[in-house]
């Protein structure tokens, strides 16, 4: 009953109705025909109370966070009630970051996000490159009017917020990089520019109006088998970010002993010991055989084996 109470009490998104454009810079995307889409609110995105309360989630873990880094020393401003409005481009489109950091006597912007296990994961391993929205919303408030001159980088803070591990990412000022993205936006709300629809290998596979531009696609889905194992599948990443966080500790730590080994064979350590081997391998290498034999000869020798093995990928959705 309790459970049942709560989520009704989360109604619709208020806002905007269809048909009356607007957008702020979250609403702006690397891909200009999504920012079209936003703006005109073509392709509406009808949120649940869960998705709500997850949102409303994220605010916590977003105050827990800059009390975190204020415990550690730094100045951290326009935060919370206080945050600042910035605007982007002649057409002012609206934002509010989520604060200004001091580090080093040098203000930078701030953003924190909140993340599960596989977004943590991949952010830790692949940086803005995999999360390309989010470059997007930072480069657009450093080229604000407000800020523009005057921040010369951007601190991500990452928190998983499961574990409460984080991690920290810096990402300078790229003008190259927003002003076409800040031109673009300008035409389509200034302007009524339709922007072509372009096919995007990044973008467009996370992209929450990918069924809107391309449709539901075509799929082999012989042989694809779907099963609900939550325990088993959050088991399995909890593992994987402990593995490569281990070969990662190890592979520093393995660089530093090796300089202290440096042209000795053998270094001892408190129960460590490093020895150097070495090893001589011996094949066949296939161009020097058919240089040598000819290729009228290579069936006699080459063997063709089919293997089978279960590969675990990571979807981020």
């Amino acid at each position: 009953m309790l459970s049942e109470a709560v989520l009704a009490s989360y109604t619709p998104e208020r806002g905007t109705k269809p048909g009356v454009p607007s957008i702020t810079v979250t609403g702006v995307s690397p891909c200009a025909y999504a920012t079209y889409l936003n703006y005109f609110k073509l392709d509406l995105e009808e949120r649940s109370p869960v998705e709500f309360m997850r949102m409303e989630d994220g605010h916590y873990q977003e105050m827990k966070s800059l009390n975190q880094l204020r415990r550690a020393g730094f100045q951290i401003s326009f935060t919370g009630a206080n945050q600042m409005v910035v605007h982007v481009g002649e057409a002012g489109v609206t934002g509010r970051p989520d604060g200004i950091i001091t580090v080093g006597g040098v203000n930078y912007l701030l953003e924190i996000k909140s993340m599960s296990l596989d977004r943590f994961t991949l952010f830790k391993r692949r940086g803005l490159d995999a999360f390309p929205n989010f470059r997007c919303q930072a480069q657009l408030y450093m080229s604000s009017r407000e800020l523009k001159s005057k921040i010369s980088g951007c601190y991500f803070y990452v928190v998983h917020k499961d574990s409460g591990r984080v991690y920290d990412l810096f990402e300078p000022a790229r003008p190259n990089y927003i002003e076409p993205i800040v031109t673009v936006t300008d035409r389509i709300i200034l302007e009524g520019l339709v922007p072509e629809k372009v096919w995007n290998d990044i973008l467009c596979p996370s992209c929450r109006h990918k069924i809107y531009c391309w449709g539901e696609g075509v799929t082999d889905l012989s042989g694809v088998k779907v099963a609900e194992l939550p325990e088993v599948v959050e088991m399995w990443k909890e593992g994987k970010l402990l593995r490569d966080s281990g070969e990662e500790m190890m592979e520093n730590a393995k660089a530093v002993l090796v300089g202290h080994l440096g042209d000795g064979d053998v270094l001892y350590l408190e129960g460590l010991k490093l020895l150097r081997t070495k090893r001589e391998t011996s094949k066949i290498p296939l161009e020097k055989f058919v240089r040598v034999f000819g290729t009228d000869r290579l069936p006699e020798v080459l063997e063709v084996k089919e293997t089978s093995y279960v590969r675990i990928t990571e979807v981020v959705e």
